[in-house]
This record gives C-alpha cells, sequence and structure tokens, in this order.
C-alpha cells in the first residue's frame, strides 16, 4: 500500500513538471508573438507612459517580425509617434520612421496613410522651426500701473485704468497722447486686437464679448453671457482673430471640459465650429487650448499630454499634434507671428 502511493505521488509529481514546462514554453511563444509584443508596446506607452520602453518594444518587433507586415507597419508607425513625444530633438527619427512605412509598406494602406498624414505634420513643425531663430530685441514702450495691449502695427497702446471704473485708454506711442475709449461700468480682463487694427474685442467679468472700433464708438455684444449657461459653468474665451479681421475666434469650456474652438463674426451672428475636441474631459485634465494659425491650416495646441506643459502643432483639420517644445518649464499660451 505504502509502495502505491509513493508511486501514485511520484506520477502526480511528474505531470505538474510536464505541466509547468508547458506552460512556460507557451509563455515563451506567447511572449514572441508580434501581436502581443504589439499590445505590449502600445501598454508601455499609453499607460505606463515610458517612451524609452515602448521605443525599444517597437524597434524589436520590426527587427524580428518584418515578414509580419501588418503587424510591423503599425510598429514603426507608433515607434515614430514615440519620437514626436519625446519633442523637436527626435523629430529626425520620427521623419524616418514615417518614412520607412510610406517606402517599404506601400501594401499596408491605413498605416501608410496614417504616416503620411504625421510625415507631412513633422515636415509643417521642422520648416516653422527653421524659420525662427535669429536674435530678438527687447523695448521697453511704456511703464505705468495700467496693463497693456499693443496694435498689430505697433503704433498704438490700448491701456486698462482700474482704479476709475475699467476704463479703456488709447495711447499714441509716438506722440505720447492719450484718449479714452471706453469709459466702461463693468469688469473688463482682457483685449484682443483685430490683425488689421481697427477692432478691438474685450472679455468682461459677466462673461460677455464684446466688440468695438479702434476709433472710438460703442461697443457691441457678439457673444451674451446666458445666466443659466453662467450658473451651469459653460463660458467662451476669446483665443484671438482671423486673419482677415472677420472674425473672432473662442474656445468653449465648461468646468469639467473644453468643447471646442469656434469662431463669430465680428458683427455677431452663428457661431462656426473650427475644431471640437475629441476628449472634451480629457482636454480640460491636460489643459489644452489651441490658436489658429493666420493662413487657417493649423493649431497651436498647448497641452500636457506629455507630461510637462509644451507647444504642440497639428492640422486645423485635426490630426496627431507635434510637440516643438521640449523645455521643462511650463509652456503655455502660443501667438503666431
Amino acid at each position: 500500500m505504502k509502495i502505491n502511493t509513493v508511486k501514485l505521488i511520484a506520477v502526480i509529481f511528474l505531470i505538474a513538471i510536464l505541466g509547468a514546462l508547458v506552460s512556460i514554453a507557451g509563455s515563451a511563444r506567447q511572449a514572441e508573438d508580434p501581436g502581443v509584443l504589439l499590445r505590449a508596446a502600445i501598454e508601455k506607452e499609453e499607460v505606463d507612459g515610458d517612451l524609452q520602453g515602448a521605443i525599444d518594444l517597437y524597434k524589436q518587433i520590426v527587427a524580428k517580425h518584418s515578414d509580419n507586415r501588418p503587424i510591423a507597419a503599425k510598429a514603426l508607425v507608433r515607434l515614430g509617434g514615440c519620437y514626436e513625444k519625446l519633442g523637436k530633438e527626435q523629430a529626425g527619427l520620427a521623419q524616418k520612421a514615417f518614412e520607412t512605412v510610406v517606402k517599404d509598406y506601400p501594401d499596408q494602406t491605413e498605416a501608410v496613410n496614417l504616416a503620411k498624414e504625421k510625415l507631412a505634420a513633422v515636415l509643417r513643425a521642422r520648416a516653422m522651426i527653421e524659420k525662427g531663430g535669429g536674435e530678438y530685441t527687447v523695448t521697453k514702450i511704456h511703464s505705468d500701473e495700467r496693463e497693456g495691449w499693443l496694435s498689430p502695427d505697433g503704433t498704438r497702446l490700448v491701456l486698462l485704468q482700474y482704479d476709475k471704473g475699467y476704463t479703456l485708454w488709447l495711447r499714441d506711442l509716438a506722440s505720447g497722447k492719450e484718449v479714452c475709449l471706453l469709459p466702461a461700468p463693468e469688469l473688463i480682463t482682457d483685449c484682443w486686437w483685430s490683425p488689421d487694427g481697427r477692432l478691438i474685442a474685450y472679455f468682461t467679468g459677466a462673461g460677455h464679448i464684446r466688440v468695438f472700433p479702434a476709433a472710438g464708438g460703442p461697443p457691441k455684444t457678439i457673444i451674451e453671457a446666458d445666466p443659466e449657461i453662467n450658473k451651469a459653468g459653460r463660458y467662451a474665451w476669446p483665443m484671438g482673430w482671423t486673419s482677415d479681421s472677420k472674425k473672432l475666434m473662442f474656445q468653449v469650456s465648461t468646468q469639467r471640459s473644453h468643447e471646442g474652438l469656434y469662431g463669430v463674426p465680428a458683427s455677431g451672428g452663428e457661431w462656426e465650429e473650427i475644431y471640437k475636441f475629441p476628449d472634451p474631459q480629457g482636454a480640460k485634465d491636460r489643459n489644452e487650448s489651441f490658436v489658429l494659425s493666420p493662413d487657417g491650416r493649423l493649431l497651436a495646441l498647448q497641452s500636457t499630454r506629455g507630461g510637462n506643459q509644451d507647444i504642440y502643432v497639428m492640422p486645423a483639420g485635426g490630426g496627431e499634434p507635434v510637440r516643438i517644445t521640449d523645455d521643462p518649464a511650463a509652456d503655455k499660451g502660443p501667438v503666431w507671428s
């Protein structure tokens, strides 16, 4: 009886060992499966935020599984995306990854189309950066306790005087002469010149957006702050003008989300949707806001999507943002030249 028991234990032990060996072999095969590797790399990138770890896995997939063309092409696109997130210093590597997809994987239509879109964004961002550079001179144009906004041609300054009921003044910088533009009996927080220098928009403490002529004249309300909307925490914040000075752009936000970027005629009227956030709550969490380029093709974006708050550029019609700043400071409030 004792011998049979020992034999039974030995058999069970051998079965357990064989099962473990089979399991280990299966796990090893699974670990080498390109689909499993791709999912692991995406998780490292998007969930863990480990860009370097994800890059290593994407490279491994491309090197070892190039015969699995759909997976390899996807891995290359994701690899380029990781380099994008690392900022302009890695833009060349991002460009190379996207170009490889277009050149070597023409049969992978979806990946090629995405790579072309991302490649175009990278090249546009690089061209913009290369146009910049050069030296800048800082010139002091005015100094007192009033807040000011310089006209597009640099000849005039709108000044907000707080101690006299939020009065707006216009100062001619050449002569130093000032005239009262708007003796406003309401709180004013910010002003925005139209590109042609003819109109000035301002935001009131009650949430209204008004526009008035820079030459003087009564203001016109182009966005009325509804009390019920205000109570719900929804508001419109100006983000600049279109280059033809015909529309004021503004971002609509709530306490929990950023809805999108819109435009409204300078004379008032229907809102035009310019860009709608695909993830409104996430946009709020990432402190995202957009500014449209003068030609209407690109959007400059401030965001913390990469961990730090940086400036990104993306197509106005939608697409993957490309980071163009990477210093440790909080970069925000982009303004187009």
